[in-house]
């Protein structure tokens, strides 16, 4: 094909990661005869509806991952992230989940 053209950025937009999601979910979709791609979300707002944290997920034939786990500074330590977890683990039950999968840099974590 001629009428493309490769673009490299280090700046992708919200936009452009949706789109690029959305053809590898095409594909799959035609691909695959049963799709089991589930996604889900927590999110924490402020009464203002500043995001103040985020747990952001997806079910996959057996598998829970949890893409994002965010908390803003001032909402760490108060057991906000444990709930997140916790309420994960049982979406990821319910939908039939055998395992979890979360990865972090912060040795903290």
């Amino acid at each position: 094909m001629t009428d493309v053209t490769l673009i490299e950025t280090e700046t992708l937009s919200a936009k452009d990661a949706a789109d690029a999601l959305e053809v590898l979910r095409t594909y799959t979709r035609a691909s695959v005869p049963v799709l089991d791609n589930h996604d889900y979300a927590l999110l924490l707002r402020h009464e203002s509806g500043a995001l103040m944290g985020a747990l952001i997920a997806q079910s996959r034939w057996g598998g829970f991952e949890i893409d994002i786990l965010a908390l803003s500074q001032t909402l760490r330590g108060h057991g906000f992230g444990s709930s997140m977890m916790k309420k994960a683990e049982k979406v990821a039950r319910k939908r039939g989940c055998h395992h979890m999968r979360l990865d972090t840099y912060a040795f903290q974590a």
